[in-house]
């Protein structure tokens, strides 16, 4: 049974086939996506531009057998973008909600490549 480690700063609330839910809570760790400085450029039209660096998460675990690291979909978006997805990090899909909108939980996992 892989393990879930999460790695937002919020529970997680997980819809399970038979109905019920399972909370993955807070791992007290917290990836987040450093924030870099740019620089106006002109591009080759002449329009100044915004270039950012490469955005490179902090607080990431190195990987680890059987364990899934669950981030925040920016996270694993900037992994991807720039070449270093992983296959133990993942994000949460398929959100359900009740009839006024609110969320429930979420029904899966998924992987940003």
């Amino acid at each position: 049974m892989p393990t879930f480690v999460n790695l937002t700063p919020h529970p997680l609330d997980m819809l399970q086939a038979d109905g019920t839910v399972k909370t993955i809570p807070t791992s007290g760790a917290i990836c987040r996506i450093t924030e870099a400085l740019g620089s106006y450029k002109p591009d080759a039209n002449g329009v100044w531009t915004l270039i950012l660096p490469d955005e490179q998460p902090t607080g990431l675990p190195d990987p680890e057998d059987g364990v899934f690291f669950v981030v925040v979909r920016p996270v694993a978006v900037a992994m991807a973008f720039a070449g270093e997805a992983r296959d133990d990090v993942v994000v949460i899909k398929d959100l359900v909600r009740d009839p006024r909108g609110q969320v429930l939980g979420a029904s899966g996992f998924a992987r940003i490549v």
